[in-house]
């Protein structure tokens, strides 16, 4: 044998948990190899190469391709492992290998298939048992795959790390919450729905000492915290796990086995939030495309004492939208300065919709709609009383009328009674016929009418219905509650009108369709005045 050439052994594991079982362990494995090639090679020296952590299913191993390079270059005369899968479990990767042995005159040895390629037998079981190994491997990664779908299904936690939650001990599939994490994700929330922009919530989290969670890597190598980036924000704003649910991998959005963090109503407000933002992201579109500036004519400069208008500019084929003040209107020293239109409509939206947290509006506008409900409703049972009178004091005259039709001769009947009867009974139909209508009509106000708890629904549903709203109707609904928003300094007022109840009919309206009903919108509009508070938007 060349002094040169040396005696190889290769070990590897695929996990943590096979490097500590007895039998798979790294240590194991060198040992039953030295035993071999001390009966075998007694004056010989092996050198080890090994990889831990690392699948057979590909050659991309650090010890294995420093072993074929030495190889190559005739360092190594035997090549010894305890089975074939160490090797590769590809017929493709271990058959290249076995060529790399026969170019360079290495012996190959395993010690469990007892194989040994100087003879065609061994070279052709070799051959065979890599292609089991490799089926072996597939029907493996399908049977895991169908495993995971199942459980997936059944609302179970497949594994891997996500921020918020704990695996829970001694039960696969379940997690609890980390209380403090959880903090960390519904603070996140929050932040979005007030600032719009998940890296201003990453530097506002940066900024305020949050990090992400450390972990040991399957090297077992310490991860350590780190600073939060827009996309991990981004992820967690998605991740439908926060409300306990899971999208499997059919689309299906199913109920799973954990508490939820966050709420439905502020998961799909952030939804909607995203959803707009990424339409006017980064307030550039291409030319083709309009902007609909929804504060368009209500944002006005206090220190100039004029309205901002609508502006666009232009640059590396990208249109930029913004409010800027009217061309020479400027005072020498205005403080305001022109904004992008995403920016701060994204500000004065989130803050506006915060009206509709507002307790004591809430009750102001349920106890109106209550006391109208009761004024309609005393209204119409009066008016009811008052048909079914009369249609008693018809019904008793015309009683009278008949009781006393055989005291008279036929002909006094005939010119007098019957026509008076006839007036009496057309009088009488009309009067239940009134009666009727105004029984329809209460029956459907009773109906129709908004009722404090749909009133509330409406307040509840506000914020996320709003950012699913197109730019065209989100116009309108800012024009039906915003009177003005004053620009000053160091905060912005937004002006809001309060709209008081339509009576209308058997129906009241808090606010009018502009597209549909022009004419029932201008009667609303009469009835508007501002509310003794604005809502300051500091900057």
């Amino acid at each position: 044998m060349d002094k040169q050439r040396h005696i190889a052994i290769y070990i590897r594991v695929s996990s943590v948990e096979q490097a500590r079982s007895k039998e798979g362990s790294l240590a194991s494995q060198q040992q039953r190899c030295n035993e071999y090639l001390e009966y075998k090679y007694r004056d010989s020296t092996a050198i080890l190469y090994k990889d831990e952590g690392l699948s057979a299913k590909n050659t991309n191993r650090p010890g294995y391709q420093r072993l074929v390079t030495n190889m190559r270059v005739g360092l190594v005369s035997v090549v010894c492992c305890t089975e074939l899968s160490r090797i590769s479990r590809s017929v493709l990767d271990f058959h290249g290998f076995l060529q790399i042995c026969q170019e360079h005159q290495v012996d190959f040895v395993s010690l469990r298939e007892q194989f040994d390629t100087s003879t065609a037998h061994g070279k052709l079981m070799l051959g065979v048992f890599a292609a089991f190994a490799q089926f072996e491997r597939e029907q493996i990664s399908e049977r895991t795959a169908a495993n995971m779908r199942a459980r997936a299904r059944r609302g179970l936690y497949n594994g891997g790390k996500i921020y918020g939650y704990r695996p829970r001990p001694g039960q696969k599939g379940y997690l609890d919450i980390d209380r403090a994490e959880a903090t960390v994700i519904n603070l996140i929330f929050d932040q979005y729905l007030q600032i719009g922009s998940y890296c201003l919530v990453a530097n506002w989290l940066n900024r305020a000492g949050y990090r992400t969670r450390e972990y040991v890597t399957k090297t077992g190598r310490l991860k350590p915290a780190a600073k939060w980036n827009k996309n991990s924000v981004l992820q967690i704003l998605k991740n439908l796990m926060y409300i306990g649910k899971r999208r499997i991998s059919t689309g299906e959005v199913v109920q799973g086995t954990w508490e939820s963090i966050v709420s439905e109503e502020k998961f799909d407000a952030v939804q909607g939030l995203i959803a707009r933002n990424e339409r006017i992201r980064g307030n550039a579109v291409a030319h083709t495309n309009r902007h609909e500036y929804l504060f368009g004519g209500l944002v006005r400069c206090v220190h100039c004492n004029v309205f901002l208008e609508s502006g666009a500019g232009t640059g590396r084929n990208r249109v930029y939208f913004y409010y800027r003040h009217p061309t020479r209107t400027r005072l020498p020293g205005c403080p305001c300065r022109d904004w992008p239109a995403g920016e701060l409509e994204n500000l004065l939206c989130n803050r506006l919709l915060t009206l509709f947290d507002d307790s004591e509006l809430l009750e102001m506008v349920c106890d109106e709609f209550s006391q109208f409900a009761i004024e309609k409703k005393r209204d119409i049972d009066a008016r009811i009383a008052s048909l079914t009178n009369q249609i008693d004091l018809v019904s008793r005259e015309a009683a009278g009328l008949v009781q006393k039709i055989h005291l008279l001769c036929d002909e006094d009947v005939r010119e007098f009674i019957s026509p008076r009867l006839e007036e009496m009974r057309q009088r009488r139909e009309e009067l239940v016929r009134q009666k009727q209508v105004l029984e329809a009509e209460l029956f459907e106000i009773t109906r129709k009418i908004i009722t404090p708890d749909e009133i509330r629904q409406s307040f509840t549903r506000m914020r996320p219905d709003f950012w699913y709203m197109d730019d065209v109707r989100q116009k309108l609904f800012i024009g039906e509650i915003v009177q003005k928003v004053e620009m000053y300094e160091d905060r912005m007022i937004i002006w809001i009108w309060e709209v008081e109840p339509l009576r209308d009919g058997s129906r009241v309206y808090l606010s009018g369709d502009p597209v549909k009903d022009t004419k029932r919108t201008n009667r609303i509009k009469s009835h508007r005045r501002i509310l003794p508070f604005p809502m300051i938007l500091e900057r």
